[in-house]
């Protein structure tokens, strides 16, 4: 087994890669890491891991330059390798960040913001980060966290789930990681259902996806003509409907799963999971040569 190199060898990696500034950008990274709670940048610069003038942070912040690639691969021996899963387990989403006061800051847009009052919308400005994370496994007890992997801004005139494309394709498509051949599944909510989404990621065989839908979406079982006899007119792509929100148009599931989950605060909750096979909707074709 490889061994992991120490915290030490980390940090001589990583100051080999610094190309400005290097001095500098190391203290203002070992102050950020020891003081988390800093309410400010400029905090930063009272940390006694940082030993430099309050200007000297700023200079850091603008010479510090690191690919992403090189970052994976600097991190790559800390990844925290499944032992019970048999894939590895990745998270895409889309992170506000409110900056509603900051009038001058650039490509500000409308983000969403949770509201205390309903009927309120919410939404308020700032940047939107598109942010692709290694969801490790945990036992009873220990406290949830992830491991960034990719962290984007997205900004006002792009597609928000064209970019977690984007960060996925790289990430497999990265040679020296281990995501590009071993399996590896990813999560995401009901904005990443959509076409433009699932068919960027078709062309890995090691990609499982998993999405939610609305209730309200409609799917379609493969269709399996009666008569296998031609005929004329252009044959049926699709087979009967599947809607989610109408149990009456479901057929018996090819597989279902029965079992408890127990949470943090000792609650337990009995889960049913039905699962039906081939079937599809509208905006991915069954049929082939379907783009």
């Amino acid at each position: 087994m490889e061994q992991c190199p120490s915290l030490a060898q980390f940090q001589a990696q990583l100051y080999s890669h610094l190309d400005n500034r290097a001095n500098a950008v190391m203290e203002l990274l070992n102050a950020l890491s020891g003081n988390t709670q800093a309410r400010s940048v400029v905090e930063l610069s009272l940390s006694s891991l940082f030993g430099r003038h309050y200007s000297d942070l700023y200079k850091a912040i603008d010479a510090f330059t690191l690919a992403e690639s090189v970052q994976w691969h600097l991190m790559a021996p800390f990844l925290p390798r499944p032992q019970q899963r048999s894939f590895w387990l990745l998270g895409v989403d889309v992170v506000p960040h409110p900056r509603p006061y900051a009038a001058t800051l650039e490509d500000r847009a409308l983000v969403y913001q949770p509201q205390a009052v309903t009927s309120n919308k919410p939404i308020t400005i700032g940047h939107a980060y598109s942010t692709l994370v290694l969801l490790p496994e945990k036992r009873a007890g220990d406290p949830a966290w992830v491991v960034p992997l990719s962290v984007r801004r997205v900004a006002s005139d792009q597609d928000r789930e064209q970019v977690g494309a984007d960060q996925v394709q790289a990430l497999l498509t990265d040679a020296r990681l281990p995501f590009r051949e071993e399996l590896c599944v990813e999560v995401g909510d009901t904005s990443y259902s959509k076409r433009a989404y699932l068919a960027a990621h078709r062309a890995f065989p090691n990609l499982v996806t998993l999405v939610r839908v609305r209730s309200n979406r409609v799917f379609y079982r493969a269709y399996v003509p009666e008569d296998p006899a031609p005929r004329r007119g252009h044959p049926r792509w699709y087979g009967a409907r599947f809607a989610l929100n109408d149990p009456q148009t479901w057929h018996p599931p090819d597989e279902k799963m029965t079992f408890s989950i127990e949470t943090a605060r000792g609650r337990t909750y009995r889960v049913h999971i039905q699962a039906w096979r081939n079937i599809s909707y509208a905006p991915l074709p069954l049929h082939p040569g379907a783009d």
